[in-house]
């Protein structure tokens, strides 16, 4: 991988996974031997480690963040819950969205939609193609009206959720970046803003988001690991 901090490539060798429930005991022990602080981008703690160019990460579950108030690793510790908040987690991929809202530890209320937005055997979603060419197609124009519905459908089960969205501490958001605006140009919008402060964004490494996806991917909310980082070459 390469480290922009540093400049160079190093390679990150995993020591320990985590959980939730283990991820304060994980960092005080770490803790007793390296001194962290928190990333510029503040994904993770660092420190350095044991020999020359070495670092040592400890990359906490996305669902305890390190937040701007946390200027060290006492800070986090303090504010760390003991217990599980409730979250929304929304994945959105063309034609194919799942939400659902729980813990890492159970999601309910999930809500699968799917349209047909993709040119078969193309893979390419009809509103990447209208922002390319004018097209007029019976094929396209039905892909254009299922796009509309797709995003509406998403904008409507958001709102049927909306009182429990409003008590959520973290709203996970997995989607392409051409189809985050698509969500809040409906009418009528989602109960949250695009900039909303608990809007976390994350990257959408799976296929088809399904209930399955879903829950694995709620799952992983809820994992950390530590690794030591060290130069190649």
């Amino acid at each position: 991988m390469l480290d922009s901090a540093m400049g160079q490539s190093v390679q990150e060798l995993v020591m320990e996974r985590f959980d939730w429930r283990s991820a304060g005991i994980t960092l005080e022990s770490l803790m007793r031997s390296y001194a962290f602080r928190p990333s510029k981008n503040r994904r993770r703690f660092v420190a350095e480690g044991d020999h020359p160019g070495e670092r040592i990460v400890f990359v906490p579950p996305r669902i305890h963040p390190i937040l701007p108030l946390y200027e060290t690793t006492e800070d986090y510790l303090k504010y760390l819950p003991l217990e599980l908040s409730e979250h929304l987690v929304l994945l959105v991929r063309s034609g194919h969205a799942a939400l659902g809202l729980g813990t890492v530890d159970e999601l309910r209320d999930v809500k699968v939609i799917r349209k047909y937005m993709v040119r078969k055997g193309q893979g390419v979603a009809q509103e990447t193609l209208d922002s390319k060419k004018r097209v007029s197609s019976g094929g396209s124009q039905l892909r254009r009206r299922e796009t509309t519905k797709f995003f509406q459908e998403i904008s409507k089960e958001l709102h049927l959720r909306s009182r429990q969205i409003a008590l959520c501490q973290n709203l996970f958001v997995a989607t392409p970046v051409r189809l985050w605006p698509q969500v809040f140009k409906t009418k009528p919008k989602p109960p949250f803003m695009s900039d909303d402060n608990r809007v976390v964004r994350l990257a959408l490494d799976i296929k088809t988001p399904n209930r399955e996806s879903l829950e694995t991917f709620n799952e992983q909310l809820g994992s950390g690991y530590w690794a030591v980082e060290s130069p190649v070459g």
